[in-house]
């Protein structure tokens, strides 16, 4: 109902992907942004293929299709962004993500009244508290281009969870659509792959598998399952959460 509380799997998901934007920098930077990217999305695949029990029967083609877009464009156009922006401004430039999905959406009713005014001020007060965030520097537009590729993907994929997913089946099915978001990258990581990893550290590693089994398997499908137990709009301002 949209008057309830923001259900708690969006909570678990906000604070499983709160660490990323400080652990990248510091510790995968010089990692190649597809291979990181790939590694994740496995990773998270295996994550969520065990907890089902491995009973992962394959899902309809538009899931494979959704996963595509949702995790693999998004991943691959997010770390992208870390060759031209530090983590805090690319937290700020991911604050119009309500905004996708309000165009997305496309309901005429969520463009005015309380739904758009809470949606306006969570970007506005997004951007506010990281109002410092980006250094004038002349390869910013770059890192701003792939971010917003990774918001409207990651908007797109949210609402056709919301709109069509669910079922008992929805572990293995976000497994799957983890898998084809990795095999959409896998040609671009292939030439670096596995010397790609080489150089990771042991600390490194740790925050590696976090990436993947949290961050990205279990963040991404207590989102999606989140997202479809709340109003779009209260969707909307939760990605700024």
């Amino acid at each position: 109902p949209v008057g309830s509380p923001p259900m708690p799997r969006l909570l678990i998901a906000t604070l499983l992907w709160s660490l990323p934007f400080s652990l990248i920098p510091r510790f995968l930077l010089g990692v190649d942004a597809d291979v990181l990217a790939v590694t994740r999305l496995g990773l998270g695949a295996l994550a969520l293929t065990l907890l089902a029990g491995g009973r992962v029967s394959r899902p309809k083609t538009v899931w494979l299709l959704v996963g595509a877009i949702q995790f693999g464009v998004c991943y691959g156009a997010y770390l992208r962004a870390y060759q031209f922006l530090p983590g805090h401004a690319i937290a700020l430039l991911t604050t119009t993500t309500p905004i996708w999905i309000l165009i997305l959406n496309g309901q005429r009713k969520l463009w005015r009244g309380r739904s758009l005014l809470a949606v306006l001020l969570s970007v506005m007060g997004a951007i506010f508290l990281a109002s410092s965030a980006i250094n004038p520097d002349p390869n910013w537009w770059r890192g701003a281009f792939w971010t917003q590729l990774a918001n409207l993907a990651f908007a797109f994929g949210q609402l056709r969870w919301r709109a069509k997913g669910g079922g008992e089946q929805s572990l293995g099915t976000h497994a799957w659509m983890l898998f084809a978001g990795a095999l959409v990258l896998l040609p671009l990581a292939a030439a670096d792959f596995p010397g790609g990893l080489d150089q990771i550290s042991f600390e490194a590693t740790g925050v590696l598998l976090y990436l993947g089994i949290g961050a990205t398997g279990l963040g991404f499908y207590l989102w999606n399952e989140g997202a479809r137990q709340v109003s779009v709009a209260r969707l909307a301002v939760m990605n700024n959460l």
